[in-house]
């Protein structure tokens, strides 16, 4: 299913004339600010003082609520394959031909 979405997504930006980029996840966690400034300038998007000023806002507010989750029962945002009926060979199975094609490591 996620390579037929990506090859639509590949015919859409040819119609259509508009572009798409893949980020990575370690990325985005390492440096949030600058990955969307790469993003924004990939996309030809324009990338303010405004918006940065929200985006270090909402990584400050969002570091708040992860550390009063801390040492609760359940994390926020932590989940294993098997919570959704899978196993890890199958979603890296499943997700192979993504990570060759964008260079993904597994």
């Amino acid at each position: 299913a996620i390579k037929r979405a990506i090859d639509e997504l590949e015919e859409a930006e040819k119609k259509y004339d508009v572009k798409s980029s893949n980020v990575l996840y370690e990325d985005l966690i390492k440096d949030p600010i600058g990955c969307v400034k790469r993003l924004y300038a990939e996309l030809g998007y324009d990338f303010t003082p405004e918006f940065q000023r929200r985006m270090e806002e909402y990584i400050e507010n969002n570091k708040k609520e992860r550390a009063a989750s801390k040492g609760k029962k359940k994390k926020l945002h932590n989940y294993t394959p098997e919570e959704f009926g899978l196993t890890k060979e199958q979603l890296i199975d499943g997700f192979d031909f993504y990570h060759n094609k964008f260079n993904v490591p597994h």
